[in-house]
């Protein structure tokens, strides 16, 4: 049973160290400015890169709880977390630590707004899909296992989304988007099919 699981994207003004404070003025002295042009500390800058957004919550499977994080500050980087316990000096203030690889992005494109970006292999690891190439990749122990190599999947042309694992099988299912050869056909031609990648890394 898990308690005490509290998941809070605080935004603290004073954490912020571009935050910009009022001038002091002496005691009853007054300064006239044109409307809006008032300093504040809370800046349109702090306003867009303050508050994590979090979603997409989930547990793998040794029962570690999961979640994603839109991350303003890091130009909107979707990253997937895991619970670990404030007590963890590595942690977040939302007591977490990264699970998903550093330099890639998870989210996915499908149906444009997105479906469901990552999932969890039964064995261990993360598997998802990065947004640059919409390629998908299977991370555990360290390393990363690219699904739809480039070699065999030409970036752009596919995106995945909505996984489900079959490892008794070795498959990888998955919602597949067909955009055409250049990435940019037409809603209308866009192919939709249900699909099972090789969980090897052969890219079949």
């Amino acid at each position: 049973m898990l308690t005490g699981l509290v998941l809070t994207a605080a935004v603290r003004v004073m954490d912020v160290p571009h935050a910009r404070a009022p001038p002091r003025m002496a005691e009853g002295e007054s300064t006239d400015l044109p409307y809006g042009a008032w300093p504040s500390p809370i800046t349109a800058s702090f306003v867009a890169t303050s508050g994590v957004r979090l979603g997409s919550v989930g547990v793998d499977g040794e029962g570690r709880v999961h979640w994603m994080e839109g991350r303003p500050q890091e130009k909107g980087r979707q990253v997937v977390v895991r619970h670990v316990g404030r007590a963890d000096p590595s942690a977040s203030e939302r007591g977490a630590v990264d699970a998903s690889p550093e330099e890639l992005n998870v989210r996915t494109r499908v149906h444009e707004y997105g479906g469901a970006a990552h999932t969890f292999a039964p064995s261990g690891g993360l598997i998802g899909c990065e947004f640059a190439s919409q390629r998908v990749f299977w991370s555990r122990d360290g390393q990363v296992t690219w699904l739809t190599p480039e070699a065999t999947w030409k970036p752009g042309q596919y995106r995945f989304a909505d996984f489900k694992v079959v490892e008794s099988r070795g498959w990888l299912v998955a919602v597949r988007e067909d955009h055409g050869e250049s990435g940019d056909a037409a809603p209308a031609d866009v192919v939709n099919q249900v699909v099972a990648l090789a969980l090897d890394g052969s890219g079949t």
